[in-house]
């Protein structure tokens, strides 16, 4: 997977004409996923995400992309950002969890 490579500004659109993928530093080991529940509304997944720092658009494709593939990276870098963000995702009951690459 190709994350664009920035220091200190959590979850940024990689220029592509596909899809937008959010993230830090690709060599960081760490990621925060979320992963697919049906006892959500798009609206509250899309809210949350934009809590963490997603655009709406980010907020929007991520929530699509964790409904049809069950699972999306919202954040990859630090260990501590990754703990952050999937922290606020889980506050409202939503699947996330912190992984190792």
């Amino acid at each position: 997977m190709n994350i664009a490579s920035r220091q200190a500004s959590p979850l940024v659109v990689r220029e592509s004409e596909e899809s937008p993928e959010y993230g830090v530093d690709k060599n960081s080991p760490w990621r925060a996923i979320l992963f697919n529940c049906s006892c959500h509304s798009f609206e509250e997944v899309i809210t949350q995400l934009v809590k963490c720092g997603l655009s709406h658009f980010q907020a929007e494709f991520t929530a699509y992309e964790v409904h049809f593939k069950g699972q999306a990276i919202v954040f990859e870098g630090s260990k501590t950002e990754a703990s952050r963000i999937t922290r606020s995702l889980t506050f409202i009951g939503l699947k996330a969890e912190v992984i190792k690459q």
